[in-house]
């Protein structure tokens, strides 16, 4: 399955001060979903992981290491659909996730409303996982 993390949620999850987003980051670590970003995105974590409070979690080689995977291993796309947020600079989130028809997980519904992300699917980490883990019919 493909996913789009907000970078909160990547970020609390690979630093495991929240145990639902660490949850959906080992089920990516494990290969059993596959995160998307475009080239935003990317650059959001990176830029993020930079930062110098995250410094004390990320070192600069792990920061570049977290990197490396997330560009080897995302399912990248172009994204042709634009979406209109309170913060312009999370529409490149809702947009990949739009662009492959993937769901968009995050903590804050604030950054991402339903009535303004199109037909992406905005989950939870919580709801995410409910859905995720549920026996297929």
């Amino acid at each position: 399955m493909i996913v789009v993390l907000d970078t909160a949620v990547l970020l609390t999850g690979l630093m495991g001060t929240h145990p639902l987003h660490a949850r959906i980051v080992d089920l990516l670590q494990a290969g059993r979903m596959e995160p998307a970003a475009d080239d935003r995105v990317l650059r959001d974590y990176q830029e993020v992981l930079g930062r110098p409070f995250f410094r004390r979690y990320f070192p600069p080689e792990e920061a570049e290491r977290v990197v490396r995977f997330l560009r080897a291993e995302a399912r990248r796309c172009v994204c042709t659909e634009r979406v209109d947020l309170p913060d312009p600079a999370d529409a490149c989130f809702a947009e990949t996730a739009l662009a492959l028809q993937a769901p968009l997980i995050t903590a804050d519904f604030r950054r991402f409303p339903a009535e303004r992300c199109g037909r992406t699917r905005v989950f939870s980490p919580i709801r995410f996982l409910e859905e995720f883990q549920r026996p297929q019919r």
